[in-house]
C-alpha cells in the first residue's frame, strides 16, 4: 500500500472523499466506525493481514472507479486508471482469502460487486454477491447475536446489504435466489445515536427498497402461472394494496412537503429513487397485461395501459420537478427507471386514444428537456435517450420536440419544461454554481482491462478554489487538478410472463 501513499495531495484527495462524500455515494452499506476505513487504507505501521488488505484495494478500486466514471459534475473530476489497478491487486487477494470467512471480506466483496455494476460488468457483480452471501451466512450473520450493541448493528448492516443486493439481483435479472426469506431473524438495522441523520437516510432507503424488491419478487411469482382474467384482477388488487401499505409504512423524509424544509439533498435524492421504484414496480405490473399493438384491447388491457401511463407520469413529474437536486451518480442510477418510463410513453404516443397519445407526448418533451440539462447532461446514457425520443418524433405528423442543446458548461439547472420546480431551502447560489467547464469523459480500454501495470501517474497540482455544485459545497473538500489519462397479448391467453425490462436484453 506504500506506493499509494507517498503522493499527500492524492492521500488528502482520497481522504476527503472517504470521510465526505463515499458514504453518501456506497449507499449499499453504512459502516459502524467508519473511521477504521482511514486507518485501512492509510496505515504506516502496523502490518494489515490479507483480509484487511483486500477491503482496502476494493475501496480504492471503487472510489477511483466512482469518482471517473459518475462525478464529472464536479470541479476537476478525478481521470485516471488507477481502479482498475486497485481491482486487478483486490482480485488476486481475494483469490487467497475467499475460503476464510471474514466480515472484511464481505465489506470488500461489497466494494467490488459496486464497481463491477458501475462498469456493466453484470455477471460478475452477481457471482461477488452471491460469495458475499455465502460467507455471511456461513458467519451466522443472519442469526440474533449476543455481540456488543455496535458489533451487532454492524453485523445485521452487513447481513442486510449483501441480502438486499442479492435479492435486487434475483428480481432485476431473473436469478434464483440463494436464501429463504423466512432464514432471517435479524431486525432491521437502525441509526445509531452518535451518528448523523444522513446515515439515517441511508438506512431507511436500504430498508424500504428491500421490501419493495420483496413485493417485486412475490408479483413475479404470483403471475408467473396463466389465469383467468378475473382471478389476475383480484391478485392485482392484492399487489396494489401491498404497495399502498408500503407507501404508508415510508418515513416522513420521503414525503415531498419534507424536502421544502430539508438542506441535505441526499434525503431528497433518496425518497426521489425509493418513489420512482414504486412507480416503476406498478408498470412492471401492468406490463403483462397489456395487448400487442394493432389488437383490439380487453378492458383488462385498457386498465394495464392506463395504469402504466399513470405511473409513468409520476415518474417524469418527479424528475422534472426535482432533476436539479440529483448528483450525476444518482442520475446514472436512475436511468434504468427513465429507460423503462420513456419507453411506455413512447409506446402510448402511437396510442389510438388521443388522450392518453397527447399526453404522452407531452411528457417526452418534459423528459428530453431534464435528460438535456442539469447533472443528466454528463451521462451518455442519458445523451442516447434523447436522441431516441428525438427519433420518435420525426414523422411529419409528430415534430421533434425542442429542447435545449447538450451544453458543456450546465448554466440553468431548471428544466426547460412546464412543470414548476419547488421552493426548496437550499439557496439558490448553490443550486446554481455550475460555471465550471468540465472535462469530457475518456473511455476505458475494455480490450486490454489491466494494460497499465505501473503506478506511474502524474502527480495532482493544486487549482484555487472554486465555485461548485450545491452538493458539493456541502462539504467543501480541496480540489486539485489531476492530470488527465488519454486514453403481448391476446384477450383469451394472458401472457404473465413477468418484468420484460426494455433497457437490456439480459434483463427480465
Amino acid at each position: 500500500m506504500d506506493s499509494f501513499s507517498n503522493n499527500p495531495l492524492e492521500k488528502s484527495w482520497l481522504e476527503m472523499v472517504l470521510t465526505k462524500r463515499h458514504f453518501r455515494c456506497f449507499l449499499i452499506y453504512q459502516m459502524v466506525d467508519r473511521q477504521w476505513l482511514t486507518q485501512y487504507l492509510f496505515n504506516e505501521q502496523n502490518p494489515l493481514s490479507e483480509q484487511q488488505q483486500l477491503l482496502a484495494y476494493s475501496i480504492r478500486a471503487y472510489i477511483y472507479s466512482h469518482e471517473d466514471m459518475l462525478h464529472d459534475d464536479t470541479p476537476y473530476p478525478l481521470k485516471n486508471r488507477k481502479g482498475e489497478i486497485c481491482f486487478q491487486q483486490a482480485q488476486e487477494l481475494l483469490e487467497r482469502c475467499y475460503t476464510i470467512s471474514d466480515r472484511d471480506t464481505i465489506r470488500a466483496l461489497l466494494h467490488l460487486y459496486q464497481y463491477q455494476v458501475q462498469k456493466g460488468e453484470v455477471n460478475n457483480a452477481c457471482q461477488l454477491i452471491d460469495l458475499a452471501l455465502r460467507i455471511a451466512q456461513d458467519l451466522k450473520l443472519n442469526q440474533p447475536t449476543v455481540a456488543g450493541d455496535r458489533k451487532a448493528e454492524d453485523d445485521r448492516r452487513l447481513w442486510w446489504s449483501v441480502y438486499w443486493k442479492h435479492l435486487y439481483m434475483a428480481a432485476e435479472y431473473n436469478r434464483p435466489t440463494m436464501t429463504e426469506e423466512s432464514s432471517c431473524q435479524l431486525p432491521y438495522p437502525r441509526k445509531l445515536e452518535d451518528e448523523g441523520s444522513d446515515v439515517g437516510y441511508c438506512i431507511d432507503f436500504s430498508i424500504h427498497h428491500l421490501k419493495l424488491i420483496q413485493i417485486h419478487l412475490m408479483v413475479a411469482k404470483k403471475l408467473r402461472a396463466k389465469a383467468t382474467v378475473n382471478g389476475l384482477l383480484a391478485t392485482v388488487q392484492d399487489i396494489e394494496h401491498q404497495l399502498e401499505n408500503w407507501t404508508k409504512e415510508l418515513p416522513e423524509h420521503t414525503m415531498p412537503e419534507h424536502w421544502v424544509e430539508t438542506t441535505d439533498p441526499l434525503c431528497i435524492e433518496l425518497a426521489i429513487i425509493l418513489r420512482c421504484r414504486l412507480e416503476s414496480t406498478k408498470i412492471h405490473i401492468f406490463e403483462c397485461f397489456k395487448p400487442w399493438e394493432d389488437q383490439p384491447a380487453s378492458f383488462m388491457e385498457l386498465l394495464a395501459i392506463r395504469n402504466c401511463m399513470r405511473a409513468a407520469t409520476n415518474i417524469t413529474d418527479l424528475i422534472v420537478r426535482y432533476g436539479n437536486c440529483l448528483r450525476m451518480c444518482i442520475c446514472a442510477d436512475m436511468l434504468s427507471i427513465i429507460q423503462q418510463c420513456v419507453s411506455v410513453l413512447m409506446a402510448n404516443a402511437r396510442s389510438t386514444i388521443p388522450e392518453i397519445a397527447m399526453s404522452s407526448k407531452q411528457k417526452l418533451q418534459d423528459m428530453a428537456g431534464v435528460l438535456n440539462n442539469h447533472s443528466f447532461a454528463y451521462v451518455h446514457e442519458a445523451r442516447t435517450l434523447v436522441a431516441s425520443i428525438h427519433q420518435s418524433f420525426s414523422t411529419p405528423e409528430q415534430p421533434e420536440p425542442e429542447t435545449t442543446p447538450l451544453p458543456s458548461i450546465v448554466n440553468d439547472p431548471t428544466p426547460s419544461t412546464s412543470a414548476t420546480p419547488p421552493t426548496l431551502d437550499l439557496s439558490q447560489e448553490q443550486l446554481n454554481s455550475t460555471g465550471l467547464l468540465h472535462s469530457a469523459p475518456q473511455d476505458l480500454d475494455q480490450t486490454i482491462p489491466y494494460a497499465m501495470q505501473s503506478f506511474g501517474f502524474p502527480l495532482p497540482k493544486h487549482k484555487q478554489q472554486q465555485q461548485q455544485p450545491f452538493h458539493s459545497s456541502i462539504f467543501p473538500s480541496p480540489t486539485f487538478d489531476l492530470t488527465e489519462i488519454p486514453t403481448s397479448h391476446s384477450s383469451d391467453t394472458i401472457n404473465t410472463t413477468p418484468f420484460a425490462h426494455p433497457a437490456s436484453p439480459n434483463r427480465r
